[in-house]
């Protein structure tokens, strides 16, 4: 009868280890989270604009008090239009957590983001820039945030 009882807790002693295993295995991937785990994290708040430049020239004052608003999968814009629209979905590209696709199909690459700093670049070749159409394409806008 010992014999079985040995059996009985080799049996629980090796779940109860198992168990631990994978125990820890989860709670490390919530100790290390991703680049885009992160950087969704960052960026879901509400942003105000500091300054906007384009071709290096302050345009600040086309986006007077813009704010752009984020959450896990959209985004919320006030005067921002029309380069940011009033609202749409965003993704990452790829892990890296570097370039944002919007639902309208633009490209905003992230420069810089941190808890209390964002800056955004992208181009948009509309007529938006006072130095005309030819002078607002394939350059980027910068957009630099810092949090609400």
């Amino acid at each position: 009868m010992k014999k079985n009882t040995t059996k009985g807790l080799d049996a629980v002693l090796t779940i109860t280890v198992l168990a631990l295993l994978f125990s820890l295995m989860s709670c490390s991937h919530h100790d290390n989270p991703t680049p885009v785990q992160v950087a969704t994290q960052q960026l879901s708040v509400s942003w105000k604009v500091q300054s906007v430049t384009k071709d290096g020239v302050d345009i600040s004052a086309q986006f007077a008090n813009m704010t752009l608003t984020f959450t896990a999968s959209s985004f919320t814009s006030t005067n921002g239009t029309p380069v940011w629209p009033v609202s749409g979905s965003w993704k990452f590209d790829d892990d890296t957590a570097k370039t944002i696709t919007r639902s309208d199909s633009v490209e905003v690459t992230v420069t810089t983001i941190s808890d209390n700093s964002l800056t955004l670049e992208l181009a948009w070749d509309e007529n938006v820039y006072k130095g005309g159409r030819t002078s607002s394409i394939s350059k980027p806008y910068v957009f630099t945030f810092s949090k609400a």
